[in-house]
């Protein structure tokens, strides 16, 4: 399992540190580009719903992402500055979870055994400060219920993570058929049906 650990960027210490007190772990990966996932996070009160809504079985990472250095040498007409780009700890780790930037912000529930590691990336609604926590509590109270309903048999960390794939297919199942339902609803409404 250490060798497994040693290769978990940014956070490895963290989980061998935190590894007996959860069975599996989240990590909430998103970028500068989504401030309303930023608002949700930096605000103590949300901060602790989602606390709340993890539960005590589920270890949850959030990693800040690194505001880019200012190229200082370009004047700044407006309000926007440019940027350097910059690696930070969460492209490490869109790199090693094999998460494109493109498929942010998502949550990622991951967990790690003698024979390695293995996660599931699911998305987060980031439209809206309001939907980017509705979207975050519904994942982290499904797997805050579905840990704590596993009791016992719940130490078995890849037994577990397995039994939560499917629950999180059919979270994914249900979003996929709210957005196409909305959709179908606008198309009523432009055609006059």
């Amino acid at each position: 399992m250490s060798r497994a650990l040693a290769r978990v960027p940014v956070v490895g210490g963290a989980i061998v540190k935190n590894f007996d007190a959860f069975p599996l772990f989240g990590m909430i990966l998103y970028t500068a580009r989504h401030p309303h996932i930023i608002k949700v996070l930096r605000d103590r009160d949300y901060w602790n719903a989602l606390s709340h809504a993890s539960g005590p079985y589920l270890g949850v990472f959030v990693l800040r992402p690194l505001v880019p250095a200012v190229d200082r040498r370009r004047s700044a007409r407006g309000a926007l500055i440019k940027v350097k780009s910059q690696i930070n700890a969460t492209e490490e780790l869109l790199s090693w979870f094999k998460i494109s930037v493109a498929k942010l912000p998502v949550f990622v529930v991951f967990g790690v055994d003698q024979s390695g590691t293995y996660h599931r990336a699911v998305r987060i609604d980031a439209s809206t400060v309001d939907r980017s926590y509705s979207s975050l509590t519904e994942v982290l109270s499904l797997l805050h219920v579905s840990i704590e309903r596993a009791g016992p048999e719940g130490n078995d960390r890849r037994a577990l993570y397995d039994a939560l794939q499917m629950k999180l297919t059919l979270l994914t199942i249900k979003r996929q058929a709210s957005h196409l339902l909305k959709v179908i609803g606008l198309l009523r409404g432009a055609s006059g049906i």
